[in-house]
């Protein structure tokens, strides 16, 4: 069982900085578990969870104040490990407008190494021979839930618990083999790659792809409809219409009279979405 602090109120972020510099401490092992419209509406950063390499801490965002959120992750002092940042840094932008300062990502490091498994679990049998358990089991895992349970707090720890030591390791694989350069060149194309820009997964589908361009058009308006009622309804967008039925609609407008939704829909919102469809010519 790993011990944790849990910080859930801004005062408790004031110590927890006090904390760090107190002790020195200028690199953080960090990963963040998030909602992206599985469970309920929108992308959320549900949990930070932070390593220093002798003390887990774990932050409820919903219960922090945005600005003392960007206090911590905008903080150059501190570097902030993480493993496959794209989605994490792109989620704090999103839903903050945070851009989190002084990142490392020890996936550009395995990506120069060329591992055959890029992935977390892959890398820690690989070069620290642990193996990290039960993720399947928490792949869907509702994090929005308070309180979070506490099987899945642990699962949430062991995704800093390896990383500090893991960074130390690769470093150790890239010096040897003279690519200490090329790491340099590496981590700074990264930085720049990251500009606030977000596109929709529904605009990277098939379904949205296979479109005319004037079909293309219709189904950014049926977008903008099915956003809307997700967002009131608190329900992913998804149970409000899905990408085929969506790509269906602006192929051909009578597609709306064939519509099935989900029971996430309740049946007075059905024709109130049907009857905005149809304004989209």
């Amino acid at each position: 069982m790993l011990e944790f602090t849990l910080i859930d109120h801004d005062s408790q972020v004031t110590e927890f900085q006090k904390y760090l510099s107190k002790n020195g401490i200028t690199r953080l092992a960090y990963d963040f578990e998030c909602e992206s419209n599985l469970h309920v509406y929108g992308q959320k950063i549900c949990l930070i969870q932070i390593f220093d390499g002798t003390r887990f801490f774990i932050i409820d965002p919903f219960k922090i104040s945005r600005n003392r959120l960007a206090e911590l992750l905008e903080d150059k002092k501190i570097l902030k490990l993480f493993f496959a940042a794209d989605s994490d840094l792109s989620f704090a932008y999103v839903q903050y407008k945070i851009r989190v300062k002084s990142v490392f990502d020890l996936q550009i490091m395995v990506d120069l190494l060329e591992f055959e498994k890029k992935g977390l679990d892959g890398v820690l049998m690989r070069v620290l021979g642990v193996e990290h358990k039960n993720k399947s089991r928490y792949q869907r895992f509702n994090w929005t839930v308070r309180p979070v349970r506490e099987d899945a707090l642990q699962y949430a720890l062991t995704d800093v618990e390896h990383l500090l030591r893991l960074h130390d390791e690769l470093m150790k694989t890239i010096t040897a083999e003279g690519l200490t350069t090329e790491l340099l060149h590496a981590v700074i194309r990264r930085r720049n790659e990251f500009d606030g820009k977000t596109v929709p997964a529904a605009f990277k589908s098939y379904e949205y792809k296979s479109l005319s361009d004037k079909m293309k058009k219709r189904f950014e308006n049926i977008y903008s409809v099915r956003d809307g009622f997700a967002r009131k309804l608190n329900c992913p967008p998804d149970c409000v219409l899905t990408k085929k039925q969506m790509a269906a609609v602006a192929r051909e407008h009578g597609a709306i009279a064939h519509l099935d939704f989900s029971g996430r829909v309740p049946e007075r919102y059905r024709p109130m979405i049907r009857d905005e469809l149809k304004t989209i010519r």
